[in-house]
């Protein structure tokens, strides 16, 4: 009886340890029995940026803004990986806004939209103290070049390196942090089989000699590298891949310009009674109404995008104009009129008939539009053109591929401001009528293309 008790409880120890294995789940990020995960990262440097341009080592403690050649080249490399019909279940960006930036370029240039999900651990490696130096302080610190990034930083299988800088994360210590990152991302994917776009840094070089045995280094901005992960492991494909980005310039470059048509909000009841218009809102009068349905002709064809104020003028000439794609338009307050403090609702008459100092600051001796606030109130002409050029920036670079045209409703004094000063050798015809001025865009420039007048 003992014997047979002792071989019941024998069985039923290994039934335990067996059941328990079984269901014992797998470790965080780590892939189950027969995970299916079949994934391809993408992994993009982010543009050029300012920094860049002075070689400062912001890495992981900052950001700054991309550069015109920046925003372009991540929007061509956009235009490559989607004539090589490339498609992407997801993507990520490092918690840096550059990679944000890219990210949204990128996504642009292959004509998607889809969210932008932070990883933190694909962030840029710590430079600890050196964050933010020049290339010049390295030496003059530790007699060392800054690329040289053995000696700062020792090599992925250093796993005891102690870096000379202090606070410094070391390539072994980036490219665990940053395959734990991507391992992050898998799991949010698992089972499923395709590609993921992960917009990161210049040290993803520094992750690939993990696989390649090389010295550290970086990979050029726009870059693509290319890393499986099958099986639960993660291999190299290829490394700093810039043909994407060649390739969608050319690409881009034979595309026409993009044309954009800047519309001025027609006749307004304040306008029709010779009153300043700028914050202050009013509606349509009969003759704004009909001018608003003259603007499609003015422009001609189907718009790919409409822009708008989001002021009431403005809304209303659209919906007159685009009915049908009113809905859709994007409203942004860059479009806004100026705000013109002491001069808003005044009678131009008035005006004409005013004091020689309160005329000077209006215009300028040869009669250029000057509104300069009185008494600081007020928005300066020059900070309201700089905020339309942002907004038309951004919109330029997000339809510069497009065979379209982008319809972009706002207001006569804030297209004066904008033209005094990126264009001052072009004036604006003096009207009361709605107005479209064509800019056209083209390789990070914009000209004028003329200005139509539309009758009622």
């Amino acid at each position: 009886m003992r014997i047979l008790k002792s071989a019941w409880s024998a069985i039923l120890c290994v039934l335990v340890l067996v059941f328990a294995t079984a269901c014992t789940p797998p470790a965080p990020n780590e892939p189950s029995a027969g995970d299916a995960t079949d994934l391809r990262f993408y992994l993009v440097r982010h543009g050029q940026t300012y920094t860049n341009i002075k070689e400062m080592s912001i890495a992981s403690a900052g950001s700054a803004p991309l550069t015109e050649k920046g925003r372009a080249f991540a929007y061509y490399a956009g235009l490559g990986l989607a004539q090589e019909k490339v498609e992407f279940l997801a993507t990520y960006s490092s918690p840096l806004n550059r990679t944000h930036e890219t990210a949204e370029y990128l996504l642009a240039g292959l004509g998607v939209q889809m969210p932008i999900t932070v990883e933190e651990n694909v962030r840029d490696i710590n430079w600890g103290v050196m964050e933010a130096a020049y290339p010049e302080e390295y030496p003059e610190r530790y007699g060392h070049e800054g690329n040289d990034y053995n000696y700062f930083l020792g090599k992925v299988d250093q796993k005891d390196f102690v870096s000379p800088v202090e606070g410094a994360e070391t390539t072994y210590q980036f490219a665990q942090r940053y395959e734990e990152g991507l391992k992050n991302i898998a799991s949010q994917h698992q089972g499923k089989k395709g590609n993921i776009l992960v917009a990161s840094h210049s040290t993803i070089g520094f992750y690939a000699t993990k696989f390649t045995g090389a010295d550290p280094h970086g990979v050029p901005n726009t870059s693509v590298t290319i890393v499986e992960y099958k099986d639960g492991k993660f291999s190299l494909v290829e490394e700093g891949i810039t043909s994407f980005m060649e390739n969608g310039e050319k690409l881009y470059g034979a595309k026409k310009d993009l044309e954009i048509h800047l519309v001025t909000s027609p006749q307004t009841l304040l306008q029709g009674k010779n009153l300043i218009e700028g914050g202050v809102d009013s509606n349509l009068v009969e003759a704004g109404e009909k001018a608003a349905a003259k603007i499609p002709d003015a422009v001609g064809g189907t718009p790919a995008a409409i822009y708008s104020s989001d002021q009431g003028r403005s809304r209303a000439a659209r919906a007159i104009a685009y009915p049908d794609q009113a809905k859709d338009a994007v409203e942004d307050a860059r479009l806004n009129e100026l705000f013109l403090g002491y001069w808003e609702g005044e009678k131009i008459a008035t005006l004409q008939n005013s004091a020689a100092a309160d005329l000077a600051l209006l215009r300028s001796p040869d009669g250029i539009l000057r509104l300069t606030p009185r008494e600081g109130e007020g928005e300066y002409p020059m900070l309201a053109a700089g905020r339309l050029q942002s907004m038309l920036k951004d919109i330029a670079l997000r339809y510069q591929a497009s065979e379209g045209k982008v319809v972009v409703f706002t207001h006569p004094y804030l297209i004066k401001s904008y033209l005094n000063a990126f264009f001052p050798d072009y004036r604006v015809p003096v009207s009361d009528k709605a107005q479209v001025l064509k800019l056209t865009y083209k390789s990070n420039q914009f000209k004028v293309g003329g200005m139509t007048e539309i009758e009622p």
